[in-house]
């Protein structure tokens, strides 16, 4: 179990405490919050501790945990986000809508959860997307031809185990 955190910092904080033993869920944090990476512990509870985190976040591994829910609707002020990393959890739900106002993204890491629905065309907007993996959730639909269109710097597309169907883009190859 980690203390209460959050008023101990002061600045924008890196904050490292990747693969420990950490369970229990994520404790209050510093509000500025530059780089987060709690990935490899055993957290668990919902990601609506997010939406106290400052704009300012740039990094976010919260990957191989055991964390649930949905996938918090405040990421609009996450604007400066360039790397989230959600993978391996027991996240469920849509992907939000909102994921479209990360402008800054450059790589989306959401594989192995229990995610549904078919991709928002607001992902359209990541427009600096460089990896996106969504595989082993439970996705459906076509894949979109804006994958291809609208994120052109797209260098690993993982969509592997899900539910998707119908035509391949041929743009996508």
């Amino acid at each position: 179990m980690l203390p209460n955190i959050s008023s101990s910092y002061f600045g924008h904080v890196a904050l490292d405490l990747s693969n420990n033993h950490f369970e229990g869920r994520v404790p209050s944090l510093p509000f500025s919050l530059a780089t987060l990476n709690l990935s490899g512990n055993r957290f668990s509870g919902t990601l609506s501790f997010l939406c106290k985190i400052d704009t300012f976040l740039s990094f976010l591994d919260l990957s191989n945990n055991l964390l649930l829910g949905s996938l918090p609707d405040c990421w609009a002020t996450k604007r400066m986000i360039k790397v989230l990393n959600l993978s391996n959890n027991n996240l469920s739900g849509e992907i939000p809508s909102c994921f479209g106002n990360l402008l800054t993204l450059q790589a989306l890491y959401l594989r192995t959860n229990a995610l549904v629905s078919e991709l928002p065309m607001s992902l359209s907007s990541c427009i600096r997307l460089r990896f996106l993996d969504l595989g082993e959730n439970k996705l459906s639909g076509v894949i979109p031809e804006w994958i291809e269109e609208k994120l052109s710097e797209l260098y690993v597309l993982v969509l592997g185990s899900n539910r998707f169907h119908g035509r391949f883009p041929s743009q996508v190859c």
